[in-house]
């Protein structure tokens, strides 16, 4: 029970950091998501901040399963350029199988990747799926 707990704060955590991301820009509710596209990613990503903004933007419009595919291919890409917040929610994103399919050993290296990269939300990501 309190392993379910725990995974629940931590994709709690995990979602808030991500959508907080979408409240830069100033936009009303119904047209945040896309002025966050519009304004910050370009529309070939060419490193990884853009990269990883246009896989924020997949992530969020939409649940479905090809809409995270797409979303995970942008976080791999910026995760590949070294983006360290890419590497950790690749991590989530393989251990959930959320637009992935499910693959603990690649989430524990996307985790581990990102920790030595300096994101200690990967560490406490870790802590709580793998023990410590």
């Amino acid at each position: 029970m309190k392993n379910q707990e725990n995974q629940l704060k931590i994709n709690i955590a995990f979602l808030l950091v991500l959508f907080l991301s979408l409240f830069c820009c100033g936009c009303t509710t119904k047209t945040r998501m896309i002025c966050h596209i519009e304004r910050d990613v370009v529309a070939e990503p060419v490193d990884a901040i853009s990269y990883y903004k246009l896989g924020e933007y997949y992530y969020f419009i939409s649940s479905d399963f090809k809409i995270r595919e797409k979303a995970s291919e942008a976080f791999m890409n910026s995760a590949l350029m070294g983006n360290k917040d890419a590497q950790c929610v690749l991590g989530y994103m393989y251990y959930n199988g959320d637009g992935v399919s499910k693959d603990i050993d690649e989430s524990r290296d996307w985790l581990e990747i990102a920790e030595k990269n300096g994101s200690s939300l990967a560490s406490k990501l870790k802590s709580i799926y793998f023990g410590k």
